[in-house]
């Protein structure tokens, strides 16, 4: 059996197009891959970065705590209208999220 032969322009386009969208979904997960297994440790060793903190979450529940009261924080100001407001911007409670230690 002659594939070529037997398949329209139609049959070749759809494989031509399933080839090309499996192509770039296997790219996108070896590429996510190596750069989690490879580069992200890579990059950790070379700029001294500490992966694993204490507590297994990568400090994620101190930082998350820490933006939850200042935002609770923040709301406070807001509801105290203008001066409210002014004492905000003057402490820095609007600024945006800092990043943790």
């Amino acid at each position: 059996m002659d594939l070529i032969a037997t398949w329209d322009w139609r049959a070749w386009t759809l494989a031509v197009l399933l080839v090309v969208v499996l192509g770039r979904l296997v790219w996108r997960r070896l590429s996510a891959a190596v750069f989690r297994h490879v580069s992200l440790p890579a990059l950790a060793r070379q700029y001294g970065w500490r992966a694993d903190l204490p507590g297994g979450d990568g400090g994620r529940a101190a930082f998350a705590e820490q933006e939850r009261r200042r935002r609770g924080q923040a709301w406070g100001l807001l509801r105290q209208g203008p001066s409210g407001i002014r004492e905000g911007y003057r402490t820095g409670v609007f600024g945006k999220a800092q990043s943790g230690a």
